[in-house]
């Protein structure tokens, strides 16, 4: 399976996911602020994710400034784009795109899903699909519209539904879903130990 993934959209907008770096392997690519604000975080494993998206981003769009929205999302100066921003304790996942709002989210398949699946999702979205892999696919698509819809207070019951899933391969494939009263296709992929779910 692929543990490394690139995607370019013809918007000029990208999604790349990589093997998480180590701390000392980013600390030289990031700024002193990037550097004295890892050293706040008590938690090595928040440094390393930190630390590795910051560096990936630096590598793609030189040394821009990041702040945080009033949701929380990391953004770019007004007029330089969007990113969003997903990590696990193996891989970094990172989307850009100029013009809209874009969102990217992976986490592993034996996750406990089951146990929650009914927080997440209603009994007619559970039923979209028996795939294997569908709870934790369904997972990331509702945190990715979540990140989308860049406000907080959203419910993942009626906010954020989920219309349709299709399987091009046993891989990859696309979902239609719809965010309050937007509808939008997201696209997921198996990169190795993730799924991958983004909209860019």
């Amino acid at each position: 399976m692929e543990s490394r993934f690139t995607l370019h959209s013809p918007e000029g907008g990208w999604l790349r996911i990589e093997p998480l770096s180590l701390e000392h392997e980013t600390l030289p690519l990031v700024s002193e602020e990037d550097r004295r604000r890892a050293a706040e975080l008590t938690s090595p494993e928040r440094r390393r994710e930190t630390l590795a998206w910051r560096a990936l981003l630096y590598r793609e769009l030189g040394m821009i400034p990041i702040t945080y929205a009033p949701c929380g999302a990391p953004e770019l100066p007004q007029g330089e784009g969007f990113i969003g921003v997903s990590h696990s304790r193996t891989q970094v996942a990172l989307c850009y795109s100029p013009q809209a709002p874009c969102a990217v989210d992976i986490e592993r398949e034996d996750r406990h899903f089951e146990r929650i699946k009914s927080r997440y999702l209603t009994s007619s979205e559970q039923q979209l699909s028996h795939h294997p892999a569908f709870l934790c696919i369904a997972w990331c698509a509702k945190e990715c519209l979540y990140k989308l819809a860049r406000r907080r207070e959203l419910d993942l019951l009626r906010d954020l539904q989920l219309l349709k899933i299709q399987f091009t391969t046993p891989e990859q494939g696309a979902i239609e879903c719809r965010l309050l009263d937007q509808y939008f296709t997201l696209n997921f992929r198996h990169i190795d130990p993730e799924w991958a779910v983004w909209k860019l």
